[in-house]
């Protein structure tokens, strides 16, 4: 499996907010190699109903925003 495969499994898994610095730690890479894996994963998701949801520091999986009005109905 590759880096962003793993990462997303590992922000599925969690359904939290999650410290990049966190992921590159558990991932025993560098945080470049994080962002670049994060960078693979935000392409992947285009036009599906997850997204990444990003800060400086931390990420975590999301609903697509097209998905809002869906969502809000629940």
């Amino acid at each position: 499996m590759d880096l962003a495969q793993k990462i997303e499994a590992v922000l599925f898994w969690k359904a939290e907010p999650v410290a990049m610095k966190k992921l590159a730690t558990l991932l025993d890479v560098e945080l470049g190699a994080v962002r670049q894996g994060l960078a693979v994963l935000e392409q992947n998701l285009r036009g599906r109903g997850v997204t990444l949801v990003q800060t400086d520091d931390e990420v975590m999986l999301g609903t697509a925003r097209e998905l809002s009005p869906l969502i809000e109905q629940m």
